[in-house]
């Protein structure tokens, strides 16, 4: 029996993407906690939505999550000090650029985090009023913030502008959500929503599809979560980083003209394809490492690890091969993981301990689906001028394999 798709209540939808046993866990202050997910993607073939089918009928998983959510550290102050400028200035001109802030006084950001965002915007724009609603207990905001996941109920006041960045991807039934939200949203309010672009993610072969992201959007999926809630589009654009920027006005929809659903066949296109090019990929790397005697090195200990490695334990399981016979050590750029060990006793190191490595033939893996963050770390490798290596290779995850020594 199909599920019912949860932004049009259609029942048109099909399985395209399927991972038993995928892991979802992070440092947090006491230890490495972790749950493991049997993940099931579906796609609405009525509005083209893609959403995560486990999470929305596993009577566990909202237990699960809230649980996680409450001692999310989505930042580590050890490798993004505040404010983190460079995370969110392409965010803050968007916003600049594209709204009359005069005209507004009131801020609300629904998953402000430590408040880097709320902040930046309060240095550019000196008049407004901001406040930030986290569920994570943190132990430092820079801005008034609210610990409690997003409640309408709490707010008396209405604000002109609400921010959501990198939220609605982790919210079931996300149109119920922009309901709630228009309830203290001002008439003709904005809301600015920021998420991942499912159809640049599929193009790059990133790990698009994880425990915690229960919707996954392209441009036609987020026109019609808009259209649905009765607000129109201001502004949609594909950002930098390849996420969707979108800006709704609380006013009602005025329909544009045209076909909302035009991608359909380009997304099919894009999910047939992200499998058959990550099974080639893991083949490749299999090869590489069994039949050339590579050594592999991790590079981040966060859930992109996690992904990578467990993904990798099953496929080299396949062939009897045990993936921690052919792994050296981690290594990450957070000093609180130092000394530590992650899964079955993989010591954690600095980037230095590369040096210290004596086989001559060594693949890095740059544990990290934040483009961003990726080309920090992968610069940071080739400029590594003390390492013995002959044959040196990184890769990021599901990308080309490429020599750099």
């Amino acid at each position: 029996m199909n599920t019912t798709c949860p932004l049009c209540n259609g029942n048109d939808t099909i399985k395209v993407y399927e991972r038993n046993a995928m892991p979802f866990g992070f440092f947090l202050s006491s230890g490495l906690h972790s749950i493991k997910v049997d993940l099931k993607i579906s796609f609405c073939r009525d509005c083209l939505f893609v959403f995560q089918d486990s999470a929305y009928n596993s009577p566990d998983y909202d237990k699960k999550f809230n649980k996680i959510y409450k001692r999310y550290q989505i930042m580590d102050k050890n490798i993004t000090p505040f404010p983190y400028e460079s995370g969110f200035g392409e965010t803050i001109d968007f916003l600049s650029q594209n709204m009359d802030f005069s005209n507004i006084n009131n801020v609300l950001e629904i998953g402000s985090n430590r408040g880097d965002l709320l902040y930046l915007l309060r240095q550019r724009h000196k008049h407004l009023n901001v406040i930030g609603i986290e569920p994570s207990d943190l132990d430092y905001a820079s801005v008034v913030t609210v610990k409690s996941p997003f409640n309408a109920a709490l707010f008396s006041n209405k604000f002109g502008l609400i921010i959501m960045r990198h939220v609605l991807e982790h919210v079931k039934y996300p149109l119920q959500f922009l309901f709630d939200i228009k309830k203290i949203l001002s008439s003709r309010g904005l809301l600015f929503i920021e998420v991942p672009n499912l159809i640049r993610d599929l193009s790059d072969n990133i790990e698009c599809f994880t425990p915690d992201h229960v919707n996954y959007f392209s441009s036609d999926a987020i026109k019609e979560a808009g259209r649905r809630a009765d607000m129109n589009i201001n502004v949609l654009k594909n950002g930098l980083e390849g996420h969707l920027m979108v800006i709704l006005e609380n006013s009602a929809f005025v329909e544009s003209g045209g076909k909302v659903l035009s991608s359909r066949d380009l997304l099919v296109d894009k999910l047939r394809m992200y499998r058959r090019n990550l099974e080639n990929i893991v083949e490749v790397l299999i090869k590489l490492v069994i039949r050339d005697d590579f050594k592999i090195i991790f590079y981040g200990t966060g859930n992109a690890f996690m992904w990578v490695f467990s993904k990798l334990k099953a496929d080299f399981g396949l062939i009897n091969h045990n993936i921690l016979n052919h792994t050296l050590f981690c290594i990450d750029d957070s000093s609180a993981k130092y000394g530590k060990e992650i899964y079955n006793n993989i010591k954690i190191y600095n980037s230095e301990y590369i040096g210290d490595v004596i086989h001559p033939k060594v693949l890095i893996i740059l544990c990290s689906f934040n483009r961003e963050f990726a080309g920090k770390m992968e610069l940071k490798v080739k400029k590594m001028n003390n390492i013995s290596i002959s044959d040196l290779r990184i890769m990021r995850p599901w990308e080309k394999i490429i020599k750099i020594k």
